[in-house]
């Protein structure tokens, strides 16, 4: 079943433009989940001095 308002790729002039969004998709997903890991390294150490001054846990 299609989705309304949306056009498939044969539409669009051919396979090219759907792998280049293919391609787009697969490359942005690690580039996603390398920002995350940096902000999660960057904020361990603000967890732990809070932890080692009594302070309330950060997630």
């Amino acid at each position: 079943m299609r989705s309304k308002g949306r056009s498939t790729a044969c539409c669009k002039g051919g396979g090219k433009e759907a792998a280049a969004e293919k391609e787009a998709r697969e490359a942005i997903a690690p580039n996603v989940a390398a920002h995350r890991l940096e902000n999660l390294i960057g904020d361990r150490p603000i967890a732990l001095a809070a932890q080692q001054k009594g302070g309330p846990r950060a997630s």
